[in-house]
């Protein structure tokens, strides 16, 4: 209650603030690829400002608070970094410090005919989910920058002498470079026969499935006879019949470069 020609004065504590610091590193380095999020109870707040390299600061209202930070490049294999539960009192600096890991160079070389080969696309994957794709530096060269980790390359030739090829299980090590060859040379043949009733059948599709999920359509070469051309290694084999006989999958069909590897199989009717 305000009496008449008096004068009342209240004041109300907004709550002090106090100052958030983020540091980022990589290879034990500052560093500046990211952008980094403040959230509070599970809300996005705004985006922190860089004052320095690797360094983030904003002022906060006191109170408990999250920080992600979202790596610049997705396809680098880096992932979102998440601090919680950061307590920010009134007055008070809290700093935090988030190593985003060591960083390596990812490098492919591709041959044909003895030559370097240049005419394919190369994605970077991570457990068989595209990333990105890689820039070419040089004849038969691909090569990017990646955090340490485990990928996988998928070779896209452009042309169709070629089939498509994953490199499974390549570790980049922190700091260091990891150099992959591949040699279109290298490849195997898979022929496969198919028989019913004793007799050979081509009225299906045949398929091949790589790890991965990868599926590859087999040519037919008449009376029954399937082929394809894979990369090393061991793949499954699908047939889907047109008419009345039963589907089939054959699995672990090992490939050796350079060698025909060649499969008789026997299909059933309904």
């Amino acid at each position: 209650q305000v009496a008449g020609g008096a004068t009342v004065e209240k004041t109300v504590d907004m709550g002090g603030q106090g100052l958030l610091r983020i540091k980022v590193l990589s290879e034990g380095k500052p560093y500046s690829g990211v952008n980094v999020g403040l959230l509070m109870d599970g809300e996005f707040q705004k985006w922190i400002s860089e004052t320095a390299r690797g360094v983030w600061e904003a002022q906060v209202a006191e109170g408990v608070y999250t920080v992600e930070i979202h790596p610049e490049d997705t396809g680098m294999g880096m992932s979102v970094r998440k601090l919680e539960n950061i307590q920010v009192a009134g007055g008070a600096t809290v700093e935090k410090t988030v190593d985003m890991g060591g960083q390596g160079v990812l490098r492919l070389r591709l041959q044909a005919d003895g030559r370097p080969y240049s005419q394919a696309d190369v994605a970077l994957l991570i457990n068989g989910e595209f990333q990105r794709w890689i820039d070419r530096t040089g004849s038969g060269t691909w090569e990017v920058r990646v955090a340490a980790g485990t990928y996988e390359l998928q070779i896209h030739p452009q042309s169709e002498r070629y089939p498509r090829t994953t490199l499974h299980g390549i570790e980049v090590p922190s700091g260091g470079t990891m150099e992959r060859s591949y040699s279109f040379d290298e490849l195997g043949t898979i022929r496969v026969k198919l028989m019913v009733d004793d007799a050979p059948y081509s009225s299906a599709d045949v398929v091949l499935c790589e790890f991965g999920g990868d599926r590859r359509d087999f040519v037919s070469r008449g009376r029954g006879v399937f082929e394809i051309q894979a990369a090393e290694g061991f793949y499954d084999i699908e047939i889907f019949p047109y008419d009345d006989v039963s589907e089939k999958t054959i699995y672990d069909i090992e490939v050796a470069a350079g060698d025909t590897t060649e499969i008789e199989i026997q299909l059933e009717r309904w």
